[in-house]
């Protein structure tokens, strides 16, 4: 059986190499568990378990990867794998990211990023302050933390999901949750996340952005409430669907694809 025969399990992540050979994330109160399959998903192995709550996991190539959980002890405790997710070895605790006391993450399997070899970025929420950015330039060994202006505590998102065009081009998306609506929120910034400046938000709260990697300038976000796109480097946004969908990824010279809730898929092509 699949792990994503058991609907009642909240999966939160998962990263594909090729047709054979991918990993998925679950997690809830009192167990993460981390599934490997080498056979195109007809069978999946636990690789990894724990009592901890883990949020997302990202990875720089098909080998090299890190997964990150929820603040313990002032610390983000953050797994790492060097064999295709095969096994999992916690980082030194005196690499880990100091977090801010009550300091968290949202579980939207995004808010963990990586671009080329080394660079990893990992976007925050906090109970009394606005979410903030912390940045690794060497894999995880060493982090430095920026402060975006996207509002933590009860009702803000924080940073729901992060995504890098390059380096230095990025986007951190979160908003407000209310039972009026929600109300969307984007920062970006053009130095690797040292600073970030709000943009025009989208129509909601979007919990998963992707970069079109074949348009320089195009994003498109996802929600609860619908997608939108920005063709100007997320500056402005454009309502284009009122889908609920919580995770997007584009491919090069092809489609976007997202999910949602109940097995939901769709997919988006840009002309």
């Amino acid at each position: 059986m699949t792990p994503f025969g058991d609907v009642t399990q909240p999966y939160r992540d998962v990263e594909a190499f090729d047709r054979d050979h991918a990993v998925a994330l679950s997690s809830k109160d009192g167990l993460s568990q981390i599934y490997r399959t080498a056979d195109g998903g007809t069978t999946w192995r636990v690789v990894f378990s724990s009592p901890l709550f883990f949020d997302c996991m990202a990875f720089f190539d098909h080998k090299r990867g890190l997964a990150v959980a929820d603040s313990v002890d002032g610390r983000f405790p953050v797994m790492a794998t060097s064999d295709g997710g095969r096994t999992w070895l916690p980082t030194p605790v005196e690499s880990q990211p100091v977090a801010m006391p009550g300091e968290a993450a949202r579980a939207t399997g995004t808010c963990l990023t990586t671009f080329g070899r080394h660079d990893v970025w990992f976007g925050t929420w906090d109970p009394a302050d606005n979410g903030r950015v912390l940045h690794s330039a060497d894999s995880g060994r060493t982090w430095t933390a920026s402060t975006t202006q996207l509002p933590g505590g009860d009702t803000h998102e924080g940073v729901s999901t992060l995504a890098f065009r390059d380096r230095r081009t990025g986007i951190a998306s979160g908003g407000t949750v209310a039972t009026n609506g929600d109300s969307g929120a984007v920062n970006v910034t053009a130095n690797g996340g040292k600073s970030w400046t709000s943009a025009k938000p989208p129509a909601g709260v979007r919990i998963g952005v992707a970069w079109v990697p074949d348009r320089r300038e195009t994003v498109v976000a996802v929600g609860r409430t619908g997608t939108d796109i920005s063709t100007d480097g997320g500056r402005t946004w454009r309502l284009i669907d009122h889908t609920s969908l919580f995770a997007v990824n584009c491919a090069r010279n092809g489609p976007c694809w997202a999910v949602g809730q109940s097995g939901k898929a769709a997919k988006l092509w840009i002309h």
